[in-house]
């Protein structure tokens, strides 16, 4: 690892730590909340014991969201370490899932419950900023054998969340494949072998 690298992963480690930080005061709430809600739409909520992302997996998240955008600027914008601490802040910023929950549905409500949940999240002072319907992607060239959805959640006290909704099946899927999906998304990862790792998880969905 050369001085930049280490001043960028040292940077995001800070950045990472105060994510967590503001998120811990407003977990408690956020977690009765949603521990009600799936009472009442018959989810269940698992997980709970890792809701927050570990410093170390945020901060690598952060390395790699950051060096991939440095990567794509133009090759003309300036590259002072004060530059790329300015992205780092960006990246941070926009880090939803420092606090995550998970929501299991059963298959034969999952679409109402789902629902069911947003209207929930609503009437409790929720916004719901974001939703990626993974199903969607099914059998389409944007498949990468991911079977969920995923929202990003921000509460009355302005804390972002994540919330992952998924089947009892799908779950277990998530699960058997995570390793797979840890080494796609890594920036190590060639174009070649990220492209097996995906046609194995698609493979593995199809199962």
């Amino acid at each position: 690892m050369n001085f930049a690298s280490a001043k960028i992963e040292e940077t995001a480690a800070l950045y990472a730590k105060q994510l967590l930080e503001q998120a811990r005061p407003n977990e408690p709430l956020i977690t009765e909340d949603l521990q009600r809600i799936a009472s009442d739409v018959s989810a269940e909520i698992v997980g709970l014991e890792n809701r927050f992302k570990s410093q170390e997996s945020l901060t690598g998240k952060i390395v790699e969201k950051t060096e991939e955008l440095v990567e794509n600027l133009p090759v003309n914008i300036s590259l002072e370490f004060r530059t790329i601490e300015k992205y780092i802040s960006l990246v941070a910023e926009l880090n939803n899932d420092s606090l995550r929950y998970t929501f299991i549905l059963p298959f034969e409500i999952y679409s109402f419950s789902f629902k069911k949940t947003l209207a929930g999240l609503k009437d409790s002072g929720y916004d719901t900023k974001r939703i990626w319907n993974a199903w969607k992607n099914i059998e389409t060239r944007y498949d990468k054998g991911y079977r969920g959805v995923n929202a990003a959640i921000i509460s009355s006290q302005a804390q972002k969340f994540e919330l992952q909704f998924h089947t009892k099946e799908s779950f277990q899927l998530k699960t058997k494949t995570h390793h797979l999906y840890k080494m796609a998304v890594s920036r190590k990862a060639s174009t070649k072998r990220r492209t097996q790792i995906i046609q194995t998880m698609v493979d593995s969905a199809k199962n």
